[in-house]
């Protein structure tokens, strides 16, 4: 599932209500890397705004802690189930050590390939996902997750539709679950 935003046409200008996606690729890309993990890849992004805000944000982490962000290890995709699987047989070719889905959907469709490949989640590989669904309380291994407050994002919008409210984002948080190793500590 990508970013919902909530887009309010006002005139000439639009009012937004959204999470800050580029907070999103750079917060999960920090998780992992504060986690000792260096070969992080990314998956399932689309080249629409949301997908390329989430880039940068995952560039601009690895870049600040002196890590170089391979544009081999980015596979775009469109959020989904399905079309995901098949991205995993190329990214372990590239010996990451690390992905970040762009989406729950995308790291359930991961993490079933991973299975079939008899790969061990995390220990041979870790997951953060982008949105906190339900999903990654269901998987095996639950799934460590950038989590939106979905609920929270409609309420605002809503509100801010019917007061002419600025646009704004809506807060993130890291919800830890057993899809990611610690490596070690980054200091």
């Amino acid at each position: 599932m990508a970013s919902v935003q909530f887009i309010i046409a006002i005139g000439v200008g639009f009012k937004f209500t959204s999470s800050n996606n580029e907070e999103i690729g750079y917060s999960a890309a920090n998780y992992l890397i504060e986690r000792g993990h260096s070969r992080i890849g990314l998956a399932g992004i689309d080249r629409s705004s949301t997908g390329k805000q989430r880039l940068h944000g995952y560039q601009r982490a690895m870049t600040e802690h002196g890590l170089i962000p391979h544009m081999g290890w980015v596979e775009y995709g469109d959020y989904s189930f399905g079309p995901q699987q098949n991205m995993l047989k190329t990214l372990t070719n590239k010996n990451l050590d690390a992905i970040i889905t762009a989406s729950d959907m995308v790291a359930v469709g991961m993490i079933r390939e991973a299975h079939l490949l008899g790969l061990d989640i995390p220990k041979d590989l870790s997951f953060i996902s982008i949105d906190g669904t339900f999903l990654c309380d269901i998987t095996i291994p639950t799934i460590t997750s950038v989590t939106q407050d979905f609920y929270q994002m409609g309420l605002i919008a809503v509100r801010s539709l019917l007061n002419d409210d600025d646009s704004q984002f809506i807060p993130i948080h890291i919800t830890p679950r057993n899809s990611v190793r610690l490596l070690g500590k980054k200091h």
